[in-house]
């Protein structure tokens, strides 16, 4: 498999957006690079001489820096192989080649462990906010206790719906009501109603019309998520097009 082909697949197989983006930032200057670099009387690119062809090499810049943005925990290598690698007498495309089969296989190791913490650790995100809500509780700070309430159940339904937009409190209030009206948590409409009543609405009136809510609401919003968690944490939604279809509409619309 060559180097743009295994790069291509981790693009595919990631699910991290932002990490998919930068891929596919490398991929559009590794196209460049071979299309600048490829000598067709030199029997293609890794027998083709880059020391002096300025555009492959400026390509070879982007794509370096790329890898370095990728690489969090190997930048200082990926800096030291382009530097030697800038040293050659002669700089041909094998050359390119050898770092870029290194920095391929450092990106997959980086992506299998990204991919471990997008995978099982959602619930570790939802329960580090509930820690900081019943910290927020403790000092009074009602904008901070609703604050981390609302990104517990975001966190919650993009998890359980596959939701890769984010949601204010009017917008969550919404897809709430959505999983109400198709009943998406079979006969869990109670636990939504709860939800959007004493956390969503209250956190929406904090930020746009500087409600200060009282300590009994704070003590119910905590009480809500911390039992309505356990109880949705265990259900499977059913979803459908429809579903899917009005969600989108207000999360598009409003973004």
């Amino acid at each position: 498999m060559s180097s743009l082909e295994k790069i291509e697949m981790f693009a595919r197989e990631t699910r991290n957006l932002e990490t998919q983006k930068k891929i596919l930032f490398l991929i559009s200057h590794l196209k460049l690079l071979y299309k600048y670099g490829n000598d067709p009387y030199s029997a293609g690119f890794e027998n083709s001489s880059l020391k002096f062809n300025q555009r492959a090499l400026s390509e070879l810049k982007i794509i370096t820096d790329g890898f370095y943005l990728l690489l969090k925990n190997y930048q200082k290598i990926v800096g030291e192989e382009y530097a030697g690698v800038l040293l050659n007498s002669y700089l041909y495309g094998r050359d390119i080649e050898r770092i870029f089969e290194h920095y391929i296989d450092l990106l997959e190791i980086e992506l299998t462990g990204e991919e471990e913490v997008e995978e099982g650790n959602v619930f570790l995100g939802i329960d580090e906010k509930l820690n900081r809500a019943n910290k927020s509780a403790r000092e009074g700070n009602a904008e901070g206790l609703f604050s981390s309430l609302h990104t517990v159940i975001e966190l919650l339904l993009k998890d359980k719906m596959g939701i890769a937009l984010d949601m204010d409190g009017a917008r969550l209030g919404k897809v709430l009501g959505i999983c109400m009206d198709y009943n998406v948590f079979k006969d869990k409409n109670s636990i939504l109603k709860q939800l959007n009543e004493n956390i969503c609405e209250i956190d929406n009136k904090i930020k746009h019309s500087g409600y200060n809510p009282t300590p009994r609401e704070m003590n119910n919003a905590l009480l809500v998520a911390t039992q309505s968690l356990r109880v949705l944490k265990k259900e499977i939604p059913v979803i459908n097009d429809a579903v899917m279809e009005e969600i989108s509409k207000i999360l598009v619309k409003n973004n």
